[in-house]
């Protein structure tokens, strides 16, 4: 579930790592001057380390590469795979990296579908009024929408990993520390909490996927019964229809828009929504 994250070091912390007999940080050379940079990294399996000062640095990257040795993020990453991993993280740091504060944070699922992602990715228009765009990220397919304090991601992670079967990743990813602050997120130690699981979980349901405008693939080759479902179809069909139309004018014919694809059967995008909300709930623990 959780991918991503950017967590803030402080001068304890910092100590703690130097001291630690087991990493080995490195610094730069300036070939120039001949200077050291008083920077220090350390790069492992998708985690990096990089101390700035005595006083501040960060640790980010993958939890999910991480816990598959840096390889591949495309499997499942369960909350139980998560908390097994910073524990695992935070023995080879010596550093307890659960209560080290958030600065960056990235959530986000793998699902299967019947069709390629790419056909379904082509589709994305807007999300809450932003236009989605098209990263061109090799290989594979990545559609981003950039709102103010956060992302909403999608892309082609079979394609990215050359995977023999359709993948596809539907990810929320906070610009600002206040966005899933608001979730009741400051920390990886907030995460063991079912009600914060609960609020990131319904961010990427609801907040996320279910805010998108997706043009159903398929909608141009369906065959209207009249005129004026043609002309409809045409209309919702494309993409400079939604981003240049008014917020009053998107909202009328979104309700308009969904009512027919439901009724003739388009529901790439609640099939997406099912999945989803399986997998989160394959993930939930099984009390006995």
């Amino acid at each position: 579930m959780i991918c991503g994250i950017k967590l803030k070091l402080d001068s304890r912390a910092i100590s703690q790592l130097i001291n630690n007999p087991n990493i080995e940080f490195t610094s730069n050379l300036n070939l120039q001057t001949a200077e050291i940079d008083g920077a220090r990294l350390w790069s492992n399996q998708g985690i990096t380390i990089q101390i700035k000062t005595l006083g501040y640095g960060t640790i980010k990257g993958s939890l999910h590469k991480y816990k598959n040795g840096g390889k591949h993020n495309y499997d499942d990453f369960s909350w139980e795979d998560v908390f097994l991993t910073t524990t695992n993280l935070s023995d080879c740091l010596g550093l307890n990296i659960d209560s080290l504060d958030l600065i960056n944070l990235e959530w986000g699922l793998n699902i299967e579908t019947d069709i390629s992602p790419k056909q379904i990715l082509s589709g994305l228009v807007m999300h809450k009024g932003q236009p989605f765009k098209n990263m061109y990220v090799h290989p594979g397919t990545n559609y981003t929408c950039s709102h103010a304090q956060f992302k909403v991601k999608a892309y082609d992670k079979g394609a990215q990993n050359r995977l023999p079967w359709n993948l596809l990743r539907i990810e929320m990813a906070a610009n600002r520390s206040v966005f899933f602050n608001n979730l009741g997120v400051y920390s990886l130690n907030d995460l063991r909490r079912d009600e914060t699981k609960a609020n990131l979980q319904n961010c990427l349901l609801y907040g996320g996927w279910n805010d998108t405008i997706l043009i159903e693939p398929g909608l141009t080759e369906y065959k209207p019964i009249s005129h004026e479902e043609q002309l409809r179809i045409s209309k919702w069909s494309n993409p400079n229809f939604w981003i240049n139309s008014t917020k009053q004018v998107r909202y009328y014919n979104k309700k308009e828009y969904d009512n027919f694809r439901l009724k003739k059967g388009f529901v790439t995008k609640e099939k997406i929504f099912d999945s989803l909300n399986k997998k989160i709930r394959s993930f939930l623990p099984i009390y006995t």
